[in-house]
C-alpha cells in the first residue's frame, strides 16, 4: 500500500512522534486506512455499484473511529464538557451534552456527529456495557461481518442495534437519554486521547502515546510499510522580501474546491438533506472565510513589507546621494590645492627668471 500525504497539510517535521501535529498526522492516516480497508472488503457498498451506497455519515463516521473523533477539532464542544466532569457518571454537563447532540445532524456533520453515531452503533451492537474502544470496536465487527455477508446497511443496524438508520439518526435530534449518557462517557474516557478504538484505549493518542499499532493483530489485511510522501508538488509559496538569505515572507496553500469545503455529497433531495445543506453551506462558508482571513493577514504583511520597502529605497537614494555630493566636495578640494600649488610654482619659475635681469642692472 503506498499512501501520498498532501504537504499541504502535513509536512516532513509533523511525522516527528514529538511534533504538536504528530497524533493528527497518525490519526488523519488511520482514518484514510479504514478507508482502504472498506473498499478492500466492502466494495459494493463504498461504490454503490450494485444499488445501495453507503451513506457519507457511516463512511466517514466509522473511518473516525480508527483515526480518533476527538483529534481534528470536530468534538471540541464535547472535550470542553468533558473535561469539567469528575467521572463518567457525573451529570452536570448533561444538559449541554444533550444540546450539542441537538444542534447539529449525523449527515450534516459526518466526521463529528457522524463519528458519535457510528461509536453508538458499536457499543449498541456488542450489547452495551462499559464504554470502551474495545466494545465499541467489537460491536462494529459484528455490524461489518453482516455487511460482507451481503445484508444492507439498514438491515445490519436493525439486526444489531434494533433500530433503523433513521431511527438512530432521530436519536441526535429528540437529544435522546442513553445517547447522551453514552457520549458523555465516551467524551471523559476520550478528553486525553483520540477516541480511536484500534487503539489500546479511547485515551490513546495524546501524550506520546501511538494510535496506529498500539494494539493491533495479525490478519489478512496487513500492513506492511507505509511511505509518507510530501513532494506532491508545492504546498506554500515563499516570497523574498528582503536583500539577505532568509528574508522571506511564506504562506500556505488551501483547496478551496467543493470536496475541500465539504460540498461534493450536498443535495436537496430530502427535507433532511436539505437541512443538512444548510449546515454544509455554513461550515463552508466558515471555511472560506477562515482562509480569507489567513489571507488577508497575509496581504497587510506584504503590504507592511512594500510599505518598509519603499521606505528603504528612499532612505538608500538619499544616502546615496549624500555619499555622491560628499565625493563631490572633497575633489573640488583637491582641485583648489593643485591649482594654488600651480600657480605658486608658476611664480616662482617667473621670478627665477626674472633674477639674471637683476644681476645684469647691478653690473650696469
Amino acid at each position: 500500500m503506498y499512501i501520498k500525504v498532501d504537504s499541504a497539510d502535513f509536512t516532513n517535521a509533523d511525522a516527528d512522534a514529538n511534533s504538536p501535529k504528530a497524533t493528527v498526522l497518525e490519526s488523519t492516516l488511520a482514518h484514510e486506512l479504514m478507508h482502504t480497508v472498506m473498499q478492500y472488503n466492502l466494495t459494493d457498498g463504498m461504490s454503490g455499484r450494485k444499488g445501495e451506497k453507503y451513506p457519507t455519515w457511516f463512511v466517514e463516521g466509522t473511518a473516525q473511529l480508527a483515526g480518533g473523533g476527538f483529534t481534528t477539532g470536530w468534538n471540541n464542544e464535547l472535550l470542553y464538557y468533558a473535561e469539567k466532569l469528575a467521572n463518567e457518571n457525573d451529570t452536570s454537563q448533561d444538559a449541554n451534552i444533550k444540546n450539542y447532540l441537538q444542534k447539529y445532524t449525523v449527515g450534516g456533520r459526518p466526521y463529528g456527529h457522524g463519528y458519535l453515531a457510528s461509536a453508538y452503533i458499536g457499543y449498541l451492537a456488542n450489547g452495551g456495557g462499559n464504554v470502551t474502544g474495545q466494545n465499541i470496536a467489537a460491536g462494529m465487527n459484528k455490524v461489518f461481518q453482516s455487511l460482507l455477508n451481503g445484508s444492507t446497511l439498514d438491515s445490519a443496524l436493525k439486526q444489531h442495534t434494533g433500530m433503523s438508520e433513521s431511527q438512530i439518526k432521530s436519536l441526535f435530534t429528540s437529544g435522546d437519554m442513553a445517547l447522551t449518557e453514552f457520549t458523555r462517557k465516551l467524551a471523559y474516557h476520550s478528553k486525553n486521547g483520540a477516541g480511536s478504538v484500534i487503539s489500546n484505549s479511547l485515551s490513546s493518542g495524546g501524550a506520546g502515546q501511538p494510535i496506529i499499532g498500539s494494539g493491533a493483530t495479525g490478519g489478512n489485511f496487513q500492513i506492511g510499510q507505509i511511505d509518507v510522501d510530501f513532494s506532491g508538488g508545492a504546498s506554500k509559496v515563499r516570497i523574498q522580501v528582503g536583500d539577505e538569505a532568509g528574508e522571506y515572507i511564506e504562506f500556505d496553500l488551501y483547496q478551496m474546491n467543493t470536496e475541500a469545503i465539504g460540498l461534493t455529497d450536498t443535495n436537496l433531495k430530502t427535507i433532511e438533506d436539505s437541512v443538512d445543506a444548510i449546515n454544509s453551506v455554513k461550515d463552508a462558508i466558515s471555511y472560506v472565510s477562515n482562509v480569507r482571513s489567513y489571507y488577508g493577514a497575509i496581504q497587510n504583511r506584504l503590504e507592511h513589507t512594500i510599505s518598509n520597502l519603499d521606505n528603504i529605497v528612499e532612505n538608500t537614494t538619499a544616502a546615496e546621494s549624500r555619499i555622491r555630493d560628499t565625493d563631490m566636495a572633497k575633489t573640488m578640494v583637491q582641485y583648489s590645492n593643485m591649482q594654488i600649488l600651480l600657480q605658486a610654482g608658476q611664480a616662482m619659475l617667473a621670478q627665477a627668471n626674472h633674477q639674471s635681469d637683476g644681476i645684469l642692472d647691478l653690473l650696469r
